[in-house]
This record gives structure tokens, sequence and C-alpha cells, in this order.
């Protein structure tokens, strides 16, 4: 308990509540901005900033962001893997970026959720079903 699921469509950008935390990860940025009920994540690369994911909390509920990568494959979108902290339930999250925007893959993310690190959850992505 403590977290409510992440909701489907992130607010336009203009609309980004304005207290942020840049973190720097290999060739990436990701923003959190906190505001309201809840914290946005943004993807920042080579100047263009996209949001792609809002997380509403309860109150008295803390978000930490642990970790990113990316992982890329010649035939498939490029995979953004985010561990955060909710409270004190640590998890992993699967994103596809696509040029036509960074969603959710709940498939993915319940393969990985629990992996100690980035060598397991690339070891579990890489494994057959």
């Amino acid at each position: 308990m403590g977290a409510r699921p992440p909701q489907a469509m992130p607010p336009p950008d203009d609309a980004l509540p304005a207290i942020a935390q840049r973190h720097d990860f290999d060739g990436f940025q990701l923003v959190l901005r906190a505001g309201g009920d809840g914290v946005t994540l943004s993807f920042l690369r080579d100047g263009a900033e996209l949001a792609f994911d809002r997380r509403s909390l309860d109150p008295g509920v803390g978000f930490a962001l642990l970790d990113a990568f990316l992982l890329a494959s010649p035939d498939e979108p490029e995979l953004l893997l985010v561990q955060s902290r909710i409270g004190t339930a640590v998890n992993w999250d699967v994103f596809t970026v696509r040029p036509d925007g960074i969603r959710l893959s709940a498939e993915l993310s319940r393969r990985v959720h629990d992996a100690p690190d980035r060598a397991a959850v690339a070891n579990r992505l890489a494994a057959p079903e």
C-alpha cells in the first residue's frame, strides 16, 4: 500500500510541477518533479525533454529514483529501465522508447520488477519467456 498505479497519461509539458531534481545516467537524464499528490518523471536527451510517467502518492509516502539505463536492440524499440522506491517498496519498470513517445510495458515490467540490479534486469529480458 502507499502508492497508486502509474497514471496512463502524464500532464502536458507546460503543466509540469516546478520542483525538480535532475539525475544523470549514461547518455541521458531523468528529471523528477514533485508537486501536488505525486511525482512526474521526464526523459531528457539531446536537449529534448519528454514527460513519460506520473506517480500519485498517498500522503506521507516518499518516492526516490534509484537507477536507470537504456537497452538497445537492433530489431526492437529502445528500452528505458527505471528503478524506484515508493515508500519501502523497490522495483524496476520498463518503458519502450519510440518516436511517438515513451510508454510503460506492463509485460516487461512484470518480468523484471524485483530484479536486484542492472545485470539481473538485462538477463531476465534476454531470457526466453
